[in-house]
């Protein structure tokens, strides 16, 4: 898994996962306008991240994630998005925030 940040850590939370077989530069072309206001966390899934990681579950993406977040001292999220593949991530993701004291 591999994380890209764009934006001011200053500005709202955006958590971004890409669909399936996607990596993070896949939302670049308007991840450069949420960035503006926003500071952006986006996503690319083992098995898509070129280090010859596999892709195991949602469930072990989502702790992943979460981990990653919390390491960021994130303790709000402004807005969480999925496509296709990664929205099944992202509400996985969503009931372990929730267990885990991060507003979304």
């Amino acid at each position: 898994m591999r994380i890209d940040e764009m934006g001011s850590k200053e500005n709202p939370v955006m958590l971004m996962f890409p669909g399936s077989f996607c990596s993070a530069k896949s939302m670049e072309p308007f991840a450069a306008l949420l960035a503006e206001d926003n500071y952006l966390i986006m996503v690319t899934l083992d098995g898509c991240d070129g280090t010859g990681t596999d892709y195991v579950s949602n469930d072990d993406m989502a702790k992943k994630v979460l981990k990653k977040v919390q390491d960021r001292n994130v303790k709000h999220i402004r807005m969480l998005y999925g496509i296709s593949m990664g929205a099944a991530n992202a509400l996985q993701f969503l009931q372990y925030a929730q267990k885990n004291g991060i507003q979304i």
